[in-house]
């Protein structure tokens, strides 16, 4: 297990991340996608390194789990590191990108039917997708039996496809249903939680809202926050993207992230954090300075720019969402715990690195025959939405 820990373990998930960018640039050619994204290039880059290093972070939780029979953070920092730096970076994007549009609706009013149409076709048809995939493993390994009250298990259904806001329960009396998706529902909660936010933060930033959608939206915070289980907060992450979204609007700041000092910097921040140099409190800090340099349009060096870097941004809510199963299928399924737990770490690596082709293939595929297409149907349907009102 030491492997994990040393120079060499680290080197593994480097290795990995080449992988997952080779499957990536290789399918540019073979499985062309048209860029839904398109905003800001380094953010764009930046979504597919953080939801590759989310499949990371879980994929050696994996290897401890079938160890120990234990789901914890694993015990060698630096990935226990990247998971919690890549969530809180995936909380700056959507900070940023939302918090710019409430400033932009200071000279025109946003269309609040129209987001939350988009929102809705963004997140939901392969969110669908996954739990559609969860119920058929549930019911395989529940020997197809219904195992509790048919109303208990509605209930348990219809808390996951509400992107598990309230709760994520057992299905079918399956213990550790989470597992199969690694658990990362909970972060979609909070991003939904965020977006029912924006009209009252648009009302306290001044930009043009409904008063009514904004007691509505807020309203549905107070019902969710009552009936949730477990507390509910806004990561601050949210508020250093938000601050982020005011930063690249000053001209000179911009110009001065931009430069190659600010590449270095941004750099050493992110394997400083990683590899634990900092405490948690100074990294971050220094997370969201990196963050404000990334958001003025740094591409560190063309990392972030990079064709397979832009291809794996475009399909990283498929990577993030789908990793999950793909993992609990190889190694319950495919390979089987007990074989698995034989493995050397290096077999083990050389296991991830398959399933990190399988994992880019099949987010290509998700993208280009569920997410693109849904997303065509956005205007239409805000319209319909609007006569409807």
């Amino acid at each position: 297990m030491q492997m994990f820990e040393n120079i060499l373990g680290w080197s593994y998930g480097v290795v990995a991340l080449a992988i997952g960018l080779a499957t990536a640039f290789l399918l540019k050619e073979l499985l062309p996608i048209k860029s839904s994204i398109g905003r800001n290039t380094a953010i764009d880059g930046l979504r597919g390194y953080l939801s590759f290093g989310v499949f990371m972070h879980h994929s050696v939780i994996w290897y401890f789990y079938i160890q120990t029979n234990q789901w914890e953070v694993p015990p060698t920092s630096v990935y226990t590191n990247l998971g919690a730096i890549c969530v809180s970076l995936f909380f700056m994007i959507t900070g940023y990108l939302f918090f710019g549009k409430i400033l932009c609706a200071r000279e025109r009013p946003i269309d609040w039917i129209y987001l939350y149409t988009s929102r809705i076709f963004r997140l939901t048809p392969l969110y669908l997708f996954v739990i559609i995939a969860l119920s058929l493993l549930v019911g395989m390994l529940s020997g197809w039996t219904l195992h509790q009250p048919i109303m208990l298990f509605a209930k348990g259904i219809a808390n996951w496809i509400a992107f598990s806001i309230i709760r994520a329960p057992d299905l079918n009396g399956i213990s550790r249903t989470s597992l199969m998706t690694a658990g990362v529902t909970w972060t979609l909660a909070y991003e939904w939680l965020f977006y029912l936010s924006l009209p009252a933060l648009a009302l306290l930033l001044r930009s043009k809202v409904s008063v009514l959608l904004a007691i509505s939206c807020s309203s549905l915070i107070v019902f969710f926050v009552i009936y949730r289980v477990d507390p509910v907060f806004f990561p601050t992450s949210f508020i250093k993207g938000g601050i982020a979204a005011y930063i690249v609007r000053l001209p000179k700041v911009v110009f001065f992230l931009r430069k190659p000092a600010c590449s270095l910097v941004t750099i050493f921040i992110c394997l400083g954090s990683i590899g634990g140099l900092f405490s948690s409190t100074a990294a971050s800090m220094f997370l969201a300075i990196a963050f404000f340099i990334i958001a003025s349009g740094n591409t560190l060096f063309g990392i972030l720019s990079n064709r397979a870097a832009i291809y794996l941004g475009d399909v990283s809510y498929g990577i993030y969402l789908i990793h999950g199963l793909l993992l609990f299928i190889t190694f319950v399924f495919v390979i089987g715990a007990p074989t698995a737990k034989l493995f050397s770490p290096m077999l083990y690596w050389f296991t991830i690195y398959g399933a990190a082709i399988v994992l880019v293939v099949i987010s290509a595929l998700t993208y280009r025959f569920i997410e693109a297409p849904a997303m065509t149907h956005v205007w239409r349907t805000a319209n319909i939405v609007r006569l409807l009102l």
